[in-house]
């Protein structure tokens, strides 16, 4: 959970200083430079690319555990906390 919540800290955190240049509020150095490169498509396009890994990872897991009758669960629990990851950061 706190790797959620520091993840979700640090991305705000650069969103607003890349609004911050775009509007002029901050001037453009070599610590900001990269930020040039994104762009609101790009990041929303990562943000589902992240989002559908995670849901195919979760269906693999289920369709895991429906092939042992939702019983014990099998060894796709290592599946599991990635998907959540990757779902729940966007």
């Amino acid at each position: 959970m706190a790797i959620l919540v520091a993840m979700q800290l640090v991305i705000c955190g650069r969103l607003a200083q890349l609004y911050g240049l775009q509007i002029g509020v901050l001037r453009h150095g070599r610590r900001t430079e990269w930020l040039s490169l994104l762009r609101l498509k790009t990041c929303a396009m990562f943000g589902l690319a992240l989002l559908g890994a995670g849901v195919l990872c979760s269906a693999l897991t289920v369709e895991t555990w429906s092939g042992s009758g939702f019983g014990q669960f099998p060894n796709g629990f290592r599946l599991v906390l990635p998907s959540a990851t990757a779902i729940s950061a966007v």
